[in-house]
């Protein structure tokens, strides 16, 4: 790593100054002597005054730097300084700047860092930025550098200034952005499922020695921004490259970045954003910082994006975060989340490379044991031909005028926190884990009242399509009722739940959860056997589906605006579209469990997934390179509707004829 910070800048710079003003804007010792004796009470001092300011100005000095540190963006700069005629000397402080420029050449990760947050991380420090990102989707290092090698205006840049409040964007090369602005810092990274892979960084030289030649600023510093391992439980298609094991990716990202990204002269440091989410993940935060799996979250608190942004800051400055305080009035959680988020910050710029158990780890859950059955308990079971001896009943915790909107998030609703004129409608029961009701449990509703069992894959989060209510009496749990939720919780109500539907204390003895004494799991279903492409080929077994191609098209069940409406150029002016086919949306019958995906060598697919049309999906599912899958009920999942995007791995413009890369077969009844 450079070690050296050239002084020739701060010797221009303050030539420049000092030349100009006369006298250096540093405080010292005879500038004190001289305000004192300004005052003059006599003619013959007057005179003496006279001649002192005639012999000042003898000299007109130029000043020169003998030695020094330059100032940084939170620190002063000091130096010795000589004149060049007179041979004065004197030391003295330069304030920090308080001014950074920051350029990243990216993809969705550094978005994930600067978008949201980093300008108001940095002006909550008081410090001024500039921000640009030259983002492409998934871009990895080779994509970088045949762009830049070819000088291709490739990439959607976002620019922000000091003195704006969002960004822009255009469209870019990284030549252009490159020198469009005297960078401070400029960052590299490689595409994620790609970061702990060494053998992937063959261009990495070619880069780095392309900024080198080309930055406008010759102090500019070239960081390296380490990026996340994925949640566990990610579907991103990349994740097998680590066992789809979180830690086993994260070590892999570390090891990559301590053992070949440093080694390189032309890298000043490292942003350590990976290190502080896994760090973050040790708190009572958890594993609920992305909101698809590998991307950070943006939607509530986004505490994911705001670890990242933070990373930066503290990276980039040298700040220790003493005095940084950041809320969202929207979200309280925000502000009560800032000290983990900094212990987070702190021990990774500390110790980027390893994981630092935080300071606030989660609480100790409360296991409250089931209670024994009481005579109206078992009258109910009874009266279903239940054994009331094989049973408990669950501890419900309840909430009178309360309830949950699983769409909005896992907090729950009450007068303390919303003036809801519906909250008299409903009672709650706390939010329960899948261990707590397991396969074989029982629900009872008594007839004339509802529920809503909510639901979440992950807490903090927003559920696509919410759960509707329940009257059917009596219910069974199995992995179906869970489906892809880890986290369920009730709202109970009388059946319509109208407005003058209130409910009282009498009414929270209407719901019942039972759990079985010894309850069994269900045996998980045997993956089905893969085919080869001879035996699909065989009409006796399979017939190839007709599948409507939409060329320049995609998907992005995630996105606010679209949901399930294809994108194209007739309602986007994404300048990705080029890059993508998309198929139709289809149902359950039209790709029933047995079906087969097949995609060739050199391509992708993003199979998009909604319960609903017209619905925004929350973790969107990530892109499969597998060149042959089955599906099966795990692929569905709690979908009702699939479709997909095709593309090229890498991302280049699609044709018509790459329609022949990617087919479905259907199983021959």
């Amino acid at each position: 790593m450079k070690k050296v910070t050239s002084l020739l800048a701060l010797v221009l710079a303050l030539l420049m100054l000092f030349t100009a003003c006369g006298e250096p804007a540093v405080t010292t010792e005879a500038t004190k002597d001289t305000n004192a004796t300004t005052e003059a009470s006599t003619t013959e001092e007057a005179t003496t005054a006279t001649t002192a300011t005639t012999e000042a100005k003898a000299c007109v000095h130029e000043w020169e730097v003998l030695e020094g540190t330059a100032p940084g963006v939170l620190t002063e700069g000091t130096g010795k300084f000589k004149c060049k005629l007179c041979e004065e000397t004197f030391e003295g402080t330069l304030p920090a700047t308080k001014k950074i420029k920051i350029l990243a050449i990216g993809n969705s990760f550094s978005v994930d860092a600067m978008e949201t947050h980093l300008h108001k991380v940095f002006a909550a420090l008081g410090i001024e930025a500039t921000l640009g990102n030259l983002y492409i989707g998934g871009c990895s290092l080779d994509t970088h550098w045949n762009n830049i090698e070819n000088n291709k205006k490739a990439y959607t840049y976002y620019y922000k200034s000091a003195q704006k409040s969002s960004f822009t964007s255009i469209t870019n090369s990284v030549n252009s952005a490159l020198k469009s602005q005297d960078w401070d810092i400029i960052t590299i990274q490689q595409v994620s499922q790609d970061s702990g892979r060494p053998e992937t960084f063959n261009n990495l030289q070619n880069i780095l020695d392309f900024i080198e030649a080309n930055k406008t600023n010759p102090n500019a510093k070239i960081y390296w921004h380490m990026t996340w391992a994925y949640a566990q439980g990610s579907t991103h298609d990349g994740f097998k490259n680590y066992n789809k094991d979180q830690m086993t990716m994260y070590n892999a990202i570390t090891d990559a970045v301590e053992n070949y990204i440093m080694k390189y002269d032309a890298i000043d440091g490292v942003i350590p954003s990976g290190t502080a989410i896994q760090n973050l993940r040790t708190s009572y935060i958890g594993d609920n910082l992305t909101r698809d799996g590998y991307h950070l979250n943006f939607t509530a608190d986004s505490l994911g994006r705001l670890t990242a942004s933070v990373t930066w800051a503290a990276a980039l400055t040298g700040s220790d975060l003493s005095d940084f305080k950041y809320e969202n009035k929207a979200y309280p959680s925000v502000a009560e989340a800032v000290p983990a988020i900094v212990d987070a910050v702190l021990n990774a710029v500390k110790t980027p490379f390893d994981v630092t158990p935080s300071k606030y780890p989660p609480e100790e859950p409360v296991v409250v044991p089931n209670e024994a059955l009481t005579e109206e308990d078992k009258a109910i079971l009874k009266g279903y031909g239940v054994n009331p001896d094989d049973y408990e009943a669950l501890p419900l915790d309840l909430t009178l005028h309360a309830y949950y909107n699983s769409s909005g998030g896992s907090t729950l609703t009450t007068k303390s926190n919303s003036t809801a004129t519906n909250l008299v409608n409903f009672i709650a029961t706390q939010i329960f884990e899948k261990a707590q009701i397991p396969n074989g449990s029982i629900i009872y509703i008594k007839d004339g009242y509802q529920y809503r069992p909510e639901g979440w894959t992950a807490l903090n989060t927003k559920t696509a399509s919410r759960p509707g209510n329940v009257t059917t009496e009596f219910v069974v749990v199995d992995s179906a009722w869970w489906g892809s939720f880890n986290y369920r919780a009730f709202n109970i109500a009388i059946e319509g739940a109208a407005a003058s539907a209130v409910v009282a204390e009498k009414d929270m003895g209407v719901f019942k959860v039972y759990i079985p004494k010894n309850p069994v799991e269900e045996k998980p279903a045997e993956k089905p056997a893969i085919p080869t492409r001879e035996e699909l080929a065989d009409t006796s077994k399979y017939k190839k589906l007709d599948i409507d191609f939409t060329v320049h098209a995609y998907y992005n069940s995630s996105d606010n605006t679209y949901k399930s409406t294809m994108i194209t150029s007739s309602n986007s002016t994404a300048s990705n579209i080029p890059n993508f086919i998309a198929t139709q949306i289809f149902t359950k019958e039209e790709l029933p469990v047995g079906a087969v995906i097949v995609v060739d060598k050199g391509y992708q697919y993003r199979p998009e997934g909604w319960t609903a049309l017209n619905t925004k999906t929350a973790n969107r599912p990530g892109n499969v390179t597998d060149e042959i899958v089955v599906i099966d009920d795990a692929w569905w999942g709690s979908f009702n509707h699939r479709a997909f995007n095709l593309s090229k791995n890498p991302n280049a413009t699609m044709k018509q004829s790459d329609t022949e890369h990617f087919a479905i077969y259907i199983p021959v009844k």
